[in-house]
């Protein structure tokens, strides 16, 4: 097994699928949690990482390597500012 480190500084919502799908277009989820850090440990393999902060995502693949720790940092882009009607 390997550990997985997420930091996503807005507190992000963060769930980890499996890298694959399934025959009927599904991804399994192997664990979730909430940022601003998170901590999980997953067996060697190649996994999906989603994050949803209030409906932004991100989805990255990563490879977890036996006696190994993986740290991923999610920078979620800023929010668009709001343009003024005149």
């Amino acid at each position: 097994a390997g550990v997985l480190v997420v930091t996503a500084p807005n507190g992000d919502y963060i769930e980890v699928f499996a890298a694959t799908e399934d025959i009927a277009g599904n991804r399994k989820s192997f664990d979730y949690g909430f940022g601003p850090e998170w901590l999980t440990t997953l067996k060697a393999g190649d996994y999906l990482i989603h994050t949803d902060k209030n409906g932004v995502t991100s989805d990255t693949e990563i490879t977890i390597r036996a006696n190994e720790r993986f740290e991923l940092n999610v920078e979620q882009p800023a929010p668009k500012p709001k343009s003024k009607k005149k």
